[in-house]
């Protein structure tokens, strides 16, 4: 059971008050300048990192689910339970019996 788990989000920021080396509000789009305010806002999270305790290495699960994810889960149910009736039938009702009525 992986006991170190860590919570990966994502921010959203905005910048605001350009400033130049001088500290005034640059004249122009040519002029170096840096922005003196910035708020961020984080999202929720949409991302686990699951690893041992004393490993590096780990890795990465979605908390989330798109409906391509819904589509394969559904395609991949449905060919296991087909694949499992198939066997059953086939397993059940043997090939040598002769159903047809000729």
């Amino acid at each position: 059971m992986p006991e170190n788990i860590q919570l990966i989000g994502s921010q959203d920021c905005s910048f605001s008050v350009p400033q130049n080396y001088l500290g005034q509000t640059p004249s122009s789009t040519d002029e170096s300048f840096q922005f003196a305010s910035s708020s961020c806002a984080a999202f929720s999270q949409v991302q686990e990192r699951i690893s041992n305790t004393g490993d590096t290495k780990g890795f990465f699960v979605d908390k989330t689910i798109s409906y391509g994810n819904y589509i394969i889960i559904i395609f991949l149910f449905l060919f296991l339970v087909f694949g499992v009736v198939k066997f059953f039938v086939d397993f059940l009702i043997p090939k040598k019996l002769d159903w047809k009525q000729h």
